[in-house]
């Protein structure tokens, strides 16, 4: 009967000593795949973003921006369909505002018209911050081609 007891206890130790280790083990593991990650993150950067990918990327952004319940593109088109550009003016320097914290001359080319900000006439501009181009689908199935510019 003692010899009995004695064979319980010993099993009993050697399992609570192999749970204590395989619960070392495990956070042993999880402490190498996981948890090394967060305390030394990989160090990584974008060494150079090519200037005329980042002019077109602006510009489809500036296009799926939305404008109440319509978006800029959806604006240019309506404005092109009925020659009328008060409203679109209004908004982009709006927006030429909030993203850049300050007013700067623009002028957006749709087709052979011209929609801008400027007073009376073209001030002399020093530089272009920003201009690119692309092809938008009108009411009509066509497309006209807009480029937007940004003045210093």
């Amino acid at each position: 009967m003692n010899l009995l007891k004695n064979r319980k206890g010993l099993a009993q130790a050697l399992t609570l000593l192999l749970s204590i280790l395989l619960i070392a083990a495990q956070l042993t593991v999880f402490y190498l795949f996981f948890l090394n990650n967060y305390i030394n993150p990989s160090k990584f950067a974008v060494k150079e973003i090519p200037q005329g990918i980042d002019d077109s990327q602006f510009l489809i952004n500036f296009l799926r921006t939305p404008v109440g319940d319509k978006t800029f593109s959806d604006m240019i088109v309506s404005s092109y369909a009925n020659n009328n550009y008060n409203e679109l003016k209004g908004k982009i320097s709006n927006f030429i505002i909030l993203y850049y914290e300050e007013n700067h001359f623009w002028e957006l080319k749709i087709g052979a018209k011209s929609v801008d900000n400027f007073v009376i006439i073209q001030p002399i501009i020093r530089d272009k911050i920003y201009e690119s181009s692309v092809d938008l689908p009108l009411y009509s199935k066509e497309a006209v081609e807009i480029v937007f510019s940004i003045y210093e």
